[in-house]
């Protein structure tokens, strides 16, 4: 069962942030048995980090028959860390003490900014579920991760925690900062949940709910 893309995704726009994280991206472990789709702030950097070191080789999302695992997130919790990325790369003047309203409301009005705040399924293209495992980051990640990688792998007995937002302090602030200013703004709040409700609406069809 593949999932369908097309009512969710703008491929001009695809096209566009290819060149930051192409959507079929992918780890394949040195057997070619096992797969890990990388999508942007779900553990992607993480993955490589752990991975790579032990002859994982990166690779396009094309390569059949064998155990595929997916990482997925809640759409609106990645949405904040990816516009809190975009804003330390790309605006770094932008704290949680200077950002304005305008400011505010074009994030707000745009919501895909690059590749890291667009839907985590646009990374699920050519992925057949009936052959993938999910694990959910906000969910024993890294037991789960290790369960995954385990027969396979055993090389890895101890990996990393996860890096977070919480790790940088400015960051972390700015992130609180943009929660609040959504969970205070029902404008924001529905603007934001009706975006990403195909989102949630596929995550439950496939029943992928952590």
């Amino acid at each position: 069962m593949k999932i369908n893309l097309d009512n969710l995704i703008n491929l001009n726009y695809l096209i566009k942030h290819k060149q930051g994280h192409p959507p079929d991206l992918c780890l394949i472990n040195t057997a070619g048995t096992h797969k890990i789709t990388l999508i942007p702030k779900n553990a992607s950097t993480w993955l490589k980090k752990n991975l790579v070191g032990h002859g994982w080789q990166q690779c396009s999302n094309d390569s059949t028959h064998m155990s595929t695992l997916v990482v997925l997130r809640d759409p609106i919790d990645r949405w904040f860390s990816g516009v809190v990325q975009y804003l330390a790369r790309n605006f770094p003047a932008v704290q949680h003490n200077t950002i304005g309203s305008d400011f505010i409301k074009l994030i707000f009005d745009q919501i895909e900014l690059d590749e890291h705040t667009q839907s985590q399924f646009v990374f699920l293209n050519n992925i057949d579920l009936d052959s993938t495992s999910f694990v959910w980051i906000e969910h024993a990640f890294n037991n789960n991760i290790q369960k995954w990688l385990g027969a396979a792998n055993s090389q890895l007995v101890s990996i990393d925690d996860i890096y977070t937002t919480a790790e940088d302090h400015y960051r972390q602030l700015l992130r609180n900062k943009l929660v609040d200013i959504y969970q205070n703004n029902p404008h924001l709040q529905q603007r934001l949940q009706s975006y990403f409700e195909i989102e949630y609406q596929m995550i439950e069809t496939h029943g992928l709910k952590k």
